[in-house]
């Protein structure tokens, strides 16, 4: 059956999840040995790496532009300022508001997918292991590199940790799973 746009209504909408594999793409840039079972049973791919011997990567979290603490905003800016060997101070950053809490709009309502359903859940469980694995990439290779930086380490760290939890579980949910993984 088709409705008012010309699609159908109970039309199934396609999920791509390779892109959340974000450190493969990472990978690429050859700053890790690549060399241990450990590390590319994490990366699992056949993409060609582009060795950049005398790059330097700045890496951050989107969520560190989202900070309400004074002192690790400033240390931010000061330190991509520093990366960038720029003269004086970065511009302070806009606030940024993660899409995840803003309001649907209601033009997009009707297109929207709500990652929460159950019906998503398979989908769901592959971007939570893609989150997992990207968290344990970077912290345990990727950061091991002299030649990539990050702001206020243990924060960014604190960030990429929670791309392996599921978002739609509660909050004493999350709290759980992060109690049991400290006391392994």
């Amino acid at each position: 059956m088709q409705g008012e746009d010309g699609h159908t209504q109970n039309e199934k909408r396609s999920v791509c999840t390779d892109g959340a594999n974000f450190h493969h793409y990472l990978s690429r840039l050859g700053k890790t040995s690549m060399d241990t079972e450990e590390e590319m049973s994490l990366l699992k791919h056949e993409m060609s790496i582009h060795s950049l011997p005398d790059a330097k990567i700045f890496l951050m979290e989107i969520g560190q532009f989202s900070l309400e603490n004074e002192t690790l905003a400033s240390t931010f800016e000061d330190d991509l300022g520093t990366f960038l060997d720029l003269n004086g101070h970065v511009q302070p950053l806009k606030h940024h508001r993660s899409r995840a809490k803003r309001p649907i709009a209601d033009a997009t309502k009707d297109i929207a997918l709500d990652i929460c359903d159950e019906k998503h859940d398979l989908v769901r469980s592959i971007l939570v292991k893609a989150g997992r694995d990207a968290f344990v990439w970077i912290r345990d290779f990727f950061l091991r590199s002299p030649d990539v930086v990050v702001s206020s380490r243990e924060h960014f760290l604190e960030l990429i940790k929670m791309w392996q939890y599921d978002p739609c579980d509660s909050e004493d949910e999350r709290l759980r799973k992060l109690l049991l993984e400290e006391e392994f």
